[in-house]
């Protein structure tokens, strides 16, 4: 998920377009609503992170050249380069380096 808690504007339409359609299927999609507003509220188990952090993130690690794309509403990618030269990405164990 790309996006925050509702402190801006594309955040809140967000929220807002997934509370409509979740109301729109009844008594189960209000009882999501109610369990996703708790544990939205109380900060359980999903952190959202938006794009813009994503991005910091990625440059503070020295990545170059990045971009930031939405996909849908809550969803997008964001992608750069390590620099030419410098140090390899640590790799996840068992892993196969690339050639």
């Amino acid at each position: 998920m790309m996006f925050g808690r509702g402190a801006s504007s594309r955040d809140r339409a967000i929220i807002k377009s997934k509370v409509v359609a979740l109301a729109r299927k009844g008594p189960g999609g209000w009882w999501r609503i109610a369990k996703n507003a708790a544990r939205y509220l109380l900060r359980v188990q999903e952190r959202p992170v938006s794009m813009e952090t994503w991005t910091v993130l990625l440059e503070r690690s020295g990545f170059a050249g990045i971009t930031a794309t939405t996909i849908v509403a809550e969803a997008g990618i964001v992608a750069g380069h390590r620099p030419e030269g410098s140090p390899e990405a640590p790799r996840a164990a068992g892993s196969v380096p690339r050639r």
